[in-house]
């Protein structure tokens, strides 16, 4: 039996929150509100701030999790699952490796919280090989610890599809630094060049509609001269979960 060939390959399910467009970004490209992979854009759950063993203040780990609509009560529940559950539920930087998991999270914790999105990454297959070689962390130097890997990644690996039950968003460009998703192209306001120079704007979700025209948005961003955060950039499809 042919094994079925997977347009899309999933590299992680996400609880963001939706927020309010970027200030330095195109008001005429892009709606009032956007859903992002990146953390300089959307918040998420949960926060690597939520594990117990990441260091981090007692006020950074509180304003991470309102900062996602969990009131404060529920700030010691969250942060001992998340404890718990890494490695199990989501990896490193709270990535879910399955839909289903990132649904019962946000209906556990976030039921009455606004402006949610649980929200599948999947890469296209024909970039697959070249992110998995960029996002694998390097052999440890002698003495150090070896670092991490990603959720992205450990999903990825498993070269699955998307969960079913989602409707397509369309597709983000998304750079990877240190082994990690950085970046978006709307950190820089490369929507607007990709408008100009390419004649791509965004859908009406802010992202862009085709993998070809994703293709086109991320050979011009990766052009040195147009002064984009480190590379490589990837696209990937941003499918959201009811």
């Amino acid at each position: 039996m042919k094994r079925r060939l997977i347009d899309e390959i999933a590299s992680g399910y996400l609880i963001l929150r939706r927020m309010p467009r970027p200030v330095y970004s195109s008001s005429g490209l892009l709606p009032a509100s956007v859903v992002s992979v990146s953390e300089c854009i959307c918040p998420r759950f949960p926060d690597t701030s939520a594990i117990d063993w990441v260091q981090a203040s007692e006020e950074n780990r509180s304003d991470a999790l309102c900062a996602v609509g969990l009131a404060s009560q529920g700030h010691a529940a969250a942060r001992a699952w998340a404890t718990d559950r890494f490695g199990a539920d989501f990896g490193w930087p709270g990535v879910f490796y399955s839909a289903e998991a990132a649904l019962e999270a946000r209906d556990r914790f976030l039921p009455d919280a606004r402006d949610l999105a649980v929200v599948g990454l999947g890469l296209p297959s024909f970039w697959l090989e070249e992110f998995l070689e960029n996002a694998t962390p390097p052999p440890a130097a002698e003495g150090f610890s070896p670092q991490g890997e990603s959720g992205y990644l450990e999903t990825a690996r498993r070269r699955e599809a998307l969960s079913a039950g989602h409707r397509r968003l369309g597709f983000e460009l998304l750079n990877v630094h240190v082994g990690q998703i950085g970046c978006s192209w709307l950190c820089n306001g490369l929507e607007s060049h990709c408008a100009d120079t390419l004649g791509i704007a965004p859908n009406a979700n802010g992202l862009i509609e085709t993998a070809e025209q994703a293709r086109r948005c991320r050979s011009e961003i990766s052009r040195e001269e147009v002064g984009a955060e480190p590379g490589p950039w990837f696209p990937w499809l941003l499918v959201e979960y009811a």
